[in-house]
């Protein structure tokens, strides 16, 4: 007399077939780190390192000149009238 698998041996099931399953670059794939039965911890798979030549080449912004502030010395002397 066999009886049908229970929810949680299927759930055990899918979980064993979820974490033999192989990363690929890119993707998100199931980490065992934080993962149980009622737990799925997923992490998104870095993609390897394209060449420097892949990279498009960008020209970065000019930096902008510093510009002095006004001393009092520096500022044209006014005269005021008094009255």
């Amino acid at each position: 007399n066999s009886r049908p698998p229970s929810e949680v041996q299927k759930s055990a099931e899918n979980l064993k077939k979820l974490l033999q399953e192989t990363p690929k670059d890119g993707k998100h794939h199931l980490s065992p780190h934080g993962t149980n039965l009622y737990t799925r911890n997923y992490t998104h798979s870095q993609s390897e390192p394209k060449p420097e030549s892949a990279k498009p080449s960008v020209t970065p912004a000019p930096t902008p000149k510093a510009v002095p502030l006004a001393t009092p010395a520096a500022l044209p002397e006014t005269k005021t009238e008094s009255k």
